[in-house]
């Protein structure tokens, strides 16, 4: 994602607590496909660049297979009695 978006915009930083904030413009947001409760790291490269991403939740395996084979129990016991 190397475009540029409004590149001569600027966000004011502000105090919120013991945190400064900065309001993440909507298409930014959009980009993304970030909403609020969304986890954000912040990336910084060796040239002093930052890059946002968004990240990803983890996946549960154990949770999602026991659903899984919960869900299709009868199924999968038929085709192991075949």
């Amino acid at each position: 994602m190397n475009e540029y978006i409004n590149k001569s915009a600027a966000y004011k930083v502000r105090k919120y607590g013991n945190n400064s904030v900065v309001t993440i413009p909507t298409m930014i947001k959009e980009k993304l496909g970030i909403k609020e409760g969304d986890s954000l790291t912040f990336v910084v490269t060796e040239s002093g660049s930052i890059t946002i991403e968004k990240v990803l939740p983890k996946v549960d395996i154990d949770k999602a297979m026991k659903k899984n084979l919960n869900q299709y129990h009868d199924p999968i016991n038929y085709l192991v009695d075949l």
